[in-house]
């Protein structure tokens, strides 16, 4: 009984008086046993640790490559863009412009493709409906009351047409935005 008080006293890193070299060699033995688990317990830690960061930077250097390969691809839909924007402008064919006067009235219509830094535009508006190279359309965001731009038209096919734009400062001009244009008699 006196033993087994002393190993109890020992766990609680009490030594009692009395008690023999023996069990402070136990007690010593326990606090050794108990840093040896700790000291498992921390490699295994820094093991998984180390494991996780492997996989991180496996998945990083994945990501990273994907990242590349995505800003790859915008850069060539970019330059496709406005090369199908530029060749646009020569695929419209020039037709005459018809003899007759187009009544005093306001054209709208849309923006159907558009390359801000070429400084480029087509619209859903051409010859039948009264355009004509040279005209100057005011475009519009569709939902807002200010202008973002100017196009000049350069080429006029029968459906559609193309031209030049000049951006107000500080605007772009996007797919979708209202183009108006007051005729005069």
């Amino acid at each position: 009984m006196r033993r087994a008080l002393c190993v109890a006293m020992l766990l609680l890193f009490i030594v009692p008086a009395g008690c023999s070299d023996k069990v402070e060699v136990e007690r010593l033995q326990i606090q050794a046993k108990a840093l040896e688990q700790q000291r498992d317990q921390a490699i295994a830690q820094r093991d998984g640790v180390k494991q996780q960061a492997d996989v991180l930077a496996v998945a990083n250097a994945d990501l990273q490559t994907r990242l590349k390969a995505a800003a790859d691809d915008v850069a060539r839909l970019k330059a496709e863009n406005l090369r199908y924007l530029k060749s646009g402008l020569y695929e419209i064919k020039q037709v005459p412009v018809p003899s007759k006067e187009v009544p005093a009235s306001v054209l709208q219509g849309h923006v159907t493709a558009v390359d801000n830094e070429a400084g480029v535009a087509e619209i859903d508006l051409g010859m039948d409906d009264g355009v004509r190279q040279g005209m100057q359309f005011i475009v519009y965001g569709l939902s807002e009351q200010q202008s973002r731009a100017t196009l000049t038209i350069k080429r006029v096919g029968p459906k559609r047409a193309a031209g030049n734009i000049s951006l107000a400062r500080g605007t772009m001009v996007e797919v979708g935005d209202k183009i108006v244009h007051q005729t005069s008699d």
